[in-house]
């Protein structure tokens, strides 16, 4: 349910370009007058109705995929917290309970994050697939145009990414210290 809501969505989402070239091209050229009004008010109403239903899908599918991902994520916070209580002193006497907790919310967040991220990433590939397709049976030399600043964008946002994962660890590292105060 959830899959078939995110690609009805996107396939709405993709689908209103080739719309409006419709409409555009009908009005001025095809038709003439009173029939070219009345063509453009049906293109109008098609236009609200696919938005309509595309934002009611892309809820639906955001909303299903969110949820899912929260409820995995408190399945898993209570099965940590059940393996942590059962775990002996002696253990918490080798290891700061701080670090434990720090690093069991690091990767309980991580993992609720790959599940309700890792979808929507999916489909923005299938989003990118699917305008590209269309832009290519359009006009090819324009469509390249258009891609050729893809690789600059990659290589900023690898750029970006090195930056801020080393911070991602130092902060981690600091919650660990705040947790074990806490602790203590």
């Amino acid at each position: 349910v959830v899959l078939a809501t995110g690609i009805g969505g996107l396939a709405l989402q993709v689908s209103v370009p080739m719309v409006l070239r419709r409409a555009v091209d009908r009005s001025l050229g095809e038709l003439d007058g009173s029939a070219a009004l009345d063509d453009l008010r049906w293109h109008v109403i098609l236009l609200v109705f696919m938005a309509t239903a595309a934002f009611a899908l892309r809820f639906t599918y955001r909303y299903l995929l969110f949820s899912t991902a929260c409820r995995i994520e408190t399945d898993l916070r209570d099965a940590i917290y059940q393996h942590l209580t059962r775990l002996s002193f002696s253990f918490y006497d080798r290891v700061a309970a701080g670090e434990v907790i720090s690093r069991a919310n690091s990767d309980i967040r991580s993992i609720q994050l790959l599940l309700a991220f890792g979808p929507l990433a999916g489909l923005s590939v299938v989003s990118l697939l699917m305008a590209l397709g269309f832009m290519l049976s359009i006009h090819v030399p324009l469509t390249l145009v258009t891609v050729s600043t893809m690789p600059l964008v990659f290589v900023l946002g690898q750029k970006l990414r090195d930056r801020v994962f080393p911070l991602s660890w130092v902060t981690q590292g600091r919650m660990a210290e705040v947790a074990m105060v806490v602790d203590e």
